[in-house]
């Protein structure tokens, strides 16, 4: 060990007054060095400086670099500030395998924002807690909004017709062997919910729901409303119901007309006739308390007998 040390001692101060190398073979420093060091065995050990013996080093030169104990990482010194040397700025990359965050968040500050993905691959933006419903299935996507942010918004900027929009794709089967939707099926669902004091619980949705077993290949679908009343009931059966064909079911699943109402209906009561009438338009008029109708023409009073009840 001593004539390792005396040799490298030598070689180290011949060679000082130009470039230096430090090897056990006594080769030269490579031309483009000022420093070359070899070995097989051993490591280039830097100054090892806690955080603050780091930010105390009095005017740095740029390009300094030390090891910090603190972060267990390398730092070098840019002109202004102590930059992390194991960062960067992800400019033109290409990713040859998956990024793996390993629990951490996608965020400008490097605080707990931003977004997250967890283990089975589900996205939060703006919380790492995803929604799960009552048969433990975590949400695909959740988005949590505070009071400093605004409602989540789809733009569209083109010269066309098409609308900015959400778009549901359905099918049986799985994603690599789709499977031809059934009738009944429910193509969309959109679930509205409030928190009761414990959970999370469905006050209204609304289905968009297969609704022809003859279809041959085209998708008709019935639009299904669904509300909750005081007692906590109502997802039965539809408030109310829009056919394939146009039909209008209001206590109803199957209207038999284009407007079909299972109870009573109220027309609101109206001390004068519409303007610009329709023939077929109809009117409670509160001065006789008589129902008016438009015959294309003229208001005519509909006229019945009187029914005890």
């Amino acid at each position: 060990m001593r004539r390792l040390s005396f040799f490298t001692f030598i070689f180290f101060t011949f060679t000082l007054w130009s470039q230096v190398a430090i090897n056990t073979e006594g080769d030269d420093p490579d031309p483009s060095a000022m420093l070359d060091v070899k070995a097989t065995d051993k490591g280039l050990l830097i100054p090892r400086l806690t955080n603050q013996q780091m930010q105390g080093i009095n005017n740095a030169a740029e390009g300094l670099l030390v090891y910090n104990k603190d972060e267990k990482a390398f730092y070098y010194f840019d002109g202004t500030e102590w930059i992390l040397a194991s960062a960067d700025n992800l400019g033109n990359h290409k990713a040859t395998e998956n990024l793996q965050m390993q629990g951490h968040w996608i965020t400008n500050d490097g605080d707990d924002e931003g977004i997250f993905v967890t283990e089975e691959g589900h996205v939060g933006l703006g919380t790492d807690q995803l929604f799960t419903n009552n048969n433990g299935e975590e949400a695909g996507v959740h988005v949590v909004m505070d009071a400093n942010t605004a409602n989540l918004y789809i733009e569209r900027n083109e010269d066309a017709a098409r609308p900015a929009g959400f778009v549901f794709l359905k099918s049986r089967g799985t994603f690599d062997n789709k499977q031809e939707v059934q009738d009944g099926d429910i193509l969309s669902s959109f679930s509205f919910r409030g928190w009761n004091g414990s959970k999370y619980k469905a006050g209204a949705k609304v289905n968009i729901v297969l609704d022809d077993p003859n279809a041959e290949g085209n998708i008709p679908t019935s639009i299904q409303f669904y509300t909750r009343d005081r007692e906590g009931k109502g997802f039965g059966s539809p408030r109310m119901v829009i056919l394939y064909n146009g039909n209008v079911g209001i206590g109803t699943a199957a209207p038999a007309r284009k407007l079909h109402i299972n109870d009573v209906m109220r027309l609101e009561p109206r001390d004068s006739a519409p303007d610009n009438p329709q023939a077929g338009d109809i009117y409670y008029d509160s001065t006789d308390n008589t129902i008016h109708y438009y015959n294309g023409r003229e208001w005519r009073k509909l006229r019945s007998a009187a029914v005890n009840n």
